[in-house]
């Protein structure tokens, strides 16, 4: 993950701290049936599809940080 230079070396300000978060989505995509072994391979398309989508916001404590 990056900042895209919006947060430098420093460190962020208490600003940039309360406005801190993160939002991202994660897709994927198999089979809904297992195969009998693990070298074994499906013969058709993936035909299981799922998508998650992962929000938070970022909580600083200063005492967590470490010099």
């Amino acid at each position: 993950m990056f900042s895209g230079g919006l947060i430098s070396h420093e460190g962020p300000t208490e600003e940039q701290r309360k406005k801190s978060y993160m939002n991202f989505t994660l897709f994927g995509e198999g089979w809904k049936e297992k195969l009998a072994e693990p070298t074994d391979q499906h013969d058709s398309s993936p035909n299981k599809h799922i998508a998650v989508k992962v929000s938070a916001f970022f909580i600083y404590l200063d005492s967590w940080v470490s010099s």
